[in-house]
């Protein structure tokens, strides 16, 4: 009876070293079928110095909307802003110039590769872009609703602190 356990455990571990290279087997072919198929990383970014000038489009176009909208004749700036690309913008303009409706605008959109390293930190590209943009005021009377209560307010503050102060 020894016997026959005997010959049955080496079949049995027969049976198993078979599936075990029949395995491997399987396992080289498949590594040598998609060694071929790789096609070469590319980042998930096209191009990113377009984004950065996209933003910085946005940008431009953020202030002239801020401008006209609030009506503003001194110089001012936006901070970094998000755009919805994934790059940023910061926007600087000088004064209204009433003589032809324009202001001049500089925007600067940057764009930081996610994960990407160089020496001096994440990488990033940046794209400046300067114009003199005709602007179209937007008088007291024609804003909306909601904006002409927060200028009420807002003036209506500035009053009530002036009479305070004397």
């Amino acid at each position: 009876m020894e016997i026959l356990t005997e010959s049955s455990a080496k079949q049995n571990d027969r049976l198993v070293t078979v599936f075990a290279v029949f395995a491997i087997l399987i396992a080289i072919a498949i590594s040598f079928a998609s060694l071929g198929n790789h096609d070469i990383v590319s980042p998930a970014v096209e191009n990113p110095e377009d984004i950065a000038a996209d933003a910085a489009a946005a940008g431009i176009q953020a202030a002239k909307g801020h401008i006209e909208c609030h009506s503003l004749k001194s110089g001012g700036s936006l901070p970094r802003q998000y755009y919805v690309n994934g790059g940023r913008f910061e926007v600087i303009w000088g004064e209204f110039n009433p003589i032809d409706s324009t202001v001049k605008i500089r925007s600067t959109g940057y764009y930081e590769l996610p994960g990407v390293a160089d020496e001096f930190g994440t990488k990033s590209y940046c794209a400046r872009l300067e114009t003199d943009l005709k602007v179209n005021l937007i008088a007291t009377h024609n804003q909306s609703p909601i904006l002409a209560r927060y200028y009420q307010r807002h003036q209506l503050a500035i009053e009530s602190n002036l009479r305070a102060a004397r």
